[in-house]
């Protein structure tokens, strides 16, 4: 039952928009015995789950961008549409865990990583670089690029006449 929750929290988030079906999801979410239980042990284990989440922005931003490819979608639509793909993923995990995303408020480097991971497969396709090793070297130079920028905490700069 409470995978169908988050699922249908998915969808509305995906779908609707619709932020007061959105809250009472993770209402429920909240109520549910387990989540309050496994709270302490989820935030130990962080570090790893920011982790596959910097491997997932780099595996998603590779195949969303090579899927748009492939659909017959130019280079610069497929590179947005691999952003896309792969900052979706960390903004609705923020949402369902009842967090504003990072990357709307945060300045660290998140869709950075994926637009080079994405530009660097739409570049490697128009020039005929097909396949498995292409794929997963942008993959990891996109999460190569996100792990960095957690570990020495890299920012992008801010914009001017935005006070700190």
């Amino acid at each position: 039952m409470l995978v169908l929750r988050l699922v249908g929290a998915g969808a509305d988030v995906v779908h609707h928009g619709d932020q007061v079906t959105l809250r009472s999801h993770c209402g429920y979410l909240q109520k549910y015995p387990s989540s309050s239980f496994w709270h302490p042990q989820v935030t130990r284990l962080l570090p790893a789950v920011l982790l596959f989440d910097a491997a997932g922005l780099g595996l998603f931003c590779a195949t969303g961008t090579l899927k748009a490819l492939e659909h017959g979608l130019s280079p610069l639509h497929s590179v947005l549409l691999g952003v896309v793909t792969a900052v979706g993923g960390g903004i609705l995990r923020d949402v369902l865990s009842g967090q504003i995303p990072s990357v709307l408020y945060d300045r660290q480097l998140y869709a950075l990583p994926a637009m080079l991971g994405a530009a660097v497969m739409a570049v490697a396709y128009t020039a005929d670089l097909h396949g498995g090793t292409v794929t997963a070297g942008a993959a990891v130079l996109a999460t190569g690029l996100r792990v960095l920028a957690m570990r020495y905490g890299w920012r992008t700069p801010r914009p001017r006449g935005v006070p700190d």
